[in-house]
C-alpha cells in the first residue's frame, strides 16, 4: 500500500446520494462537491469514509478483457482473483476524478481514453467484503474496437491479459467480487 493521499468521501453523503439510480452528469458533480484527500493507509480501515475508484472494463468486438492481478497491485486483498475491472485510486495530484480515471487506463493499459468510447455504467457498492467496505467503485466500459492499436498492460500490475467472453470469464476463472458486480450490471444494461 502506497503512502498517498487518495480521493475519499464520506459514507453518510455517499448513502443519501445514492439511495435512487443517478446520471454522470449528477455523479461528477457529487464527487467534485463532496471530495476530499486523505491519507491511504488511515482510509484502508475507515469505514466511515468511501475511497472512489474509478472501475473500468475494457471491450473490443464484443470481447471482455479479463487479467490476474501481479504483485505490484496495491490492494493485496484481490490478489488471488481474476479481474475485467481496470482502474485504482484517484491521487491528491489527479485533483479530480477524471484525471485520475484517465491517468490508471494509461498506467495499466497504455492507451488513453479517447482511444476508445467511454460510457457510464453505474456504481459498485457492496460492503460484503471488508475490501468493500472502503471503496465505492463508478462502473464504465471502454470500447475499443475501433482502435487499431495494441493495448500494453503493465506486467507488474497485470498477468495473463486476454479477450474473451463473459461466459467463459464466470465459468472459468474465480473473479473478485467487483467484477462479478460488474458483468451483472452490464448485462442488465444490454437488456
Amino acid at each position: 500500500m502506497k503512502n498517498e493521499n487518495v480521493l475519499v468521501i464520506p459514507k453518510q453523503k455517499i448513502d443519501i446520494f445514492f439511495e435512487q439510480k443517478r446520471s454522470f452528469t449528477d455523479v461528477l458533480e457529487f464527487i467534485d462537491l463532496n471530495q476530499e484527500f486523505k491519507f491511504r493507509p488511515e482510509v484502508e480501515k475507515d469505514t466511515s469514509y468511501k475511497q472512489i475508484i474509478p472501475y473500468v472494463v475494457v471491450k473490443r468486438n464484443g470481447l471482455v478483457l479479463s487479467y490476474q492481478r501481479a504483485g505490484k497491485g496495491h490492494e493485496e486483498r484481490l490478489k488471488a482473483f481474476r479481474s475485467i475491472g481496470i482502474g485504482g485510486h484517484v491521487k491528491d495530484t489527479d485533483q479530480y476524478f477524471l484525471k485520475g480515471l484517465e491517468r490508471e487506463v494509461k498506467e495499466e493499459l497504455g492507451i488513453n481514453l479517447w482511444h476508445g468510447y467511454l460510457k457510464y455504467v453505474g456504481i459498485i457498492d457492496l460492503n460484503k467484503e471488508e475490501v468493500d467496505k472502503v471503496h465505492l467503485g463508478i462502473l464504465f466500459t471502454l470500447d475499443l474496437t475501433r482502435f487499431n492499436g495494441e493495448i500494453e498492460p503493465d506486467q507488474e500490475e497485470i498477468i495473463s491479459p486476454m479477450f474473451t467472453t463473459l461466459e467463459n470469464i464466470e465459468n472459468i476463472f474465480a473473479l473478485e467480487t467487483w467484477s462479478l458486480e460488474a458483468i451483472k450490471q452490464i448485462r442488465k444494461e444490454a437488456n
